[in-house]
């Protein structure tokens, strides 16, 4: 018996307890905080619309290097017609 008190001595601490303790508090008060992850949302939008079958049509067309000449600039804001 008395060397299962000098053990628990060695094992249970106080310190050991009360920065068990803290640690715990700690990850649930960060729990049940709501963080803000609306950084990532401009890879989320990015990567929505993304597909697998895109790479692949995009390595189809590789050797076709057509320009469409129809692609007229409009910009509104120097143009006299503007409002």
């Amino acid at each position: 018996m008395r060397y299962f008190k000098r053990i628990a001595k060695k094992i249970f601490r106080f310190d050991y307890l009360v920065s068990n303790i803290a640690l715990f508090l700690t990850i649930t008060v960060l729990g049940l905080i709501g963080f803000n992850l609306s950084v990532f949302d401009p890879f989320k939008k990015a990567l929505k619309d993304f597909n697998f079958s895109d790479l692949i049509y995009s390595q189809f067309n590789k050797n076709q290097h057509i320009l469409d000449t129809n692609i007229v600039l409009v910009n509104r804001r120097f143009s006299a017609l503007a409002n």
